[in-house]
């Protein structure tokens, strides 16, 4: 019984809010960056070829709707030769 009491007071102790309070004088660590570091700039290379593929995806979508579930050879294509077309002028900017 004295081992099952003396365990539950060490137990009772450990959670005490004392415990488990910073030392004085201690700063909580800050893991963001310094402000004066600017945020990233933006890669409006990017963001033109998520805009353009965001578009061809519902361009596709309609014609997947028109072709009756499935798109056609030539549609497909279609849609082929854009995103290829909007890779390369990505691809143009990163050279």
């Amino acid at each position: 019984m004295r081992k099952a009491f003396s365990m539950s007071g060490l137990i009772l102790s450990c959670m005490s809010p004392a415990f488990a309070a910073p030392p004085p004088g201690h700063e909580p660590a800050y893991y963001g960056p310094p402000e004066s570091i600017p945020p990233p700039a933006r890669d409006r290379a990017f963001d033109r070829l998520v805009s353009e593929l965001t578009d061809l995806r519902e361009i596709a979508l309609e014609l997947q709707a028109s072709d009756g579930g499935t798109l056609t050879a030539e549609h497909s294509d279609y849609i082929q030769e854009r995103i290829d077309a909007a890779f390369a002028v990505y691809r143009r900017h990163h050279d």
